[in-house]
């Protein structure tokens, strides 16, 4: 470990490398450059059948409101919920295209919204408060912006696209 607590993988010894990394990480060496290559972890969490999927209407009246169309949040969206909406603890979500990231990012925004709305009137005390999504593309920053502004429309939040284009 160095001064500011870093490990220098490179120069580490083998044998400390090892209990570092998960098991079965492979360490590839060139002249150029040394890989190592991370397996994926196991999976974890509990399987979600469509028994236990979390149905809209048992959500907040003004949460209703932004999914609206929706019975049910699909598997991925039920498993990080209790932290995406019930907590403001940082996640990390992979997942395929198509699997629900969007809403689920839409669950973090409406837990931040939550700090800030009377749930009866909907007033927002948006003077306090500002939320930033950060894409890495200005084509699907576009998209987002257009789902954003579509189902925050019942909380009458402004979405705008901010980009580094000329």
């Amino acid at each position: 470990m160095d001064d500011e607590g870093r490990y220098d993988f490179v120069r580490m010894n083998p044998t400390i490398l090892a209990s570092c990394l998960p098991m079965n990480t492979e360490r590839k060496e060139n002249d150029e450059y040394i890989m190592f290559d991370v397996p994926p972890p196991f999976k974890v969490g509990r399987k979600v059948n469509e028994n236990m999927l979390i149905r809209i209407e048992s959500l907040e009246d003004w949460i209703q409101k932004v999914f609206f169309g929706m019975k049910t949040l699909n598997p991925i969206q039920t498993e990080v919920k209790p932290i995406a909406l019930d907590t403001d603890e940082n996640m990390l979500v992979c997942a395929p295209t198509g699997a629900g990231k969007t809403n689920v990012a839409l669950m973090t925004i409406l837990h931040e919204v939550s700090l800030h709305i009377n749930t009866e009137t909907l007033q927002l005390d948006s003077q306090n408060f500002k939320i930033i999504y950060v894409s890495p593309m200005k084509a699907l920053a576009a998209e987002i912006v257009e789902k954003f502004q579509e189902r925050l429309k019942p909380l009458k939040l402004t979405v705008k696209e901010l980009t580094g284009d000329m």
